[in-house]
């Protein structure tokens, strides 16, 4: 697509955004004030504000940066240079774009949303029809991208995963993250540490490193990893609950819908010799 209009549709959400965020600050502001709503936020301990609203930060998510990416080059920011590199151009225009207003408030970009943010949002563009049908494709549980650069539906090989969000790190201020699933078995400690050590200097901000879970009900047995069948006492029905991060929550076994599974089956888990190759190429 045309990267100047794409440009455009930034800047007109973004007033939007800036006028939004105005309106909310000065609705905060007189609450503080009437001491109605939030009265321990606007007591005063040790002679000083609890909370000093000059000194909280908003912040401006990048929700859906990736599909955003795909919608414009048709391709992933996993898999092309040219779809990563439109990512970083359109966070620098955003950034741009809030520096050059006077605000009375510290507005940062971040890739932290609110709350359910990613399928509410996904759904009301779906409903009316805005959704592009290559997004379409991924399922009625669509969810926009959020908290990282790679989509979470796509499987890409870690060392891409780091490469991308360190990229996109550097010109985020706050609030973004590098996801990783660890494999099963899990990695040693040793692994583990120069996984961490070899991030240093990368560019990537913060780390998230998780583990699924299988817990039993009926003899309380647990494990890392998802199981079909419990190691303990066998039992293999409703009892038996797995645990995992999908869509950037937590969510047992018995509320995953199809997509959710599908989801499971073909996400971007390493496995343990990938984990381990990517520790040693980063020392």
């Amino acid at each position: 697509g045309d990267d100047s209009l794409f440009m455009e549709g930034v800047n007109e959400v973004l007033t939007l955004v800036i006028d939004a965020l105005q309106v909310k600050r000065s609705l905060i502001e007189d609450r503080l004030k009437s001491d109605m709503l939030l009265p321990l936020l606007g007591d005063e301990y040790g002679g000083e504000p609890y909370f000093r609203l000059d000194y909280s930060v908003t912040m401006v998510s990048l929700l859906g940066l990736a599909e955003a990416a795909f919608f414009h080059t048709g391709e992933h920011t996993a898999d092309s240079s040219s779809s990563l590199n439109f990512a970083l151009k359109v966070v620098k225009a955003i950034r741009s774009f809030l520096g050059e207003f006077s605000l009375d408030m510290r507005v940062t970009v971040s890739e932290i949303s609110l709350e359910q943010a990613a399928p509410r949002l996904a759904r009301l563009d779906s409903g009316m029809g805005l959704l592009p049908s290559r997004l379409s494709n991924y399922g009625k549980d669509f969810f926009y991208t959020e908290l990282q650069s790679t989509p979470y539906y796509r499987l890409a090989p870690l060392k891409r995963r780091i490469e991308v969000e360190s990229a996109v790190h550097n010109l985020v201020q706050s609030g973004a993250a590098l996801i990783v699933k660890l494999p099963e078995p899990p990695p040693s400690i040793n692994e583990l540490t120069s996984f961490v050590n070899g991030l240093r200097g990368s560019g990537v901000k913060s780390l998230i490193l998780l583990r699924d879970l299988t817990f039993c009900e009926i003899c309380r047995w647990r494990s890392g990893g998802l199981s079909s069948k419990c190691r303990s006492c066998g039992h293999s029905g409703s009892k038996l609950i797995g645990w995992s991060l999908i869509h950037n929550r937590f969510k047992p076994s018995i509320f995953w819908t199809k997509d959710d599974k599908l989801l499971l089956l073909h996400e971007a888990k390493p496995s343990p010799q990938e984990f381990r190759e990517v520790a040693g190429s980063l020392l």
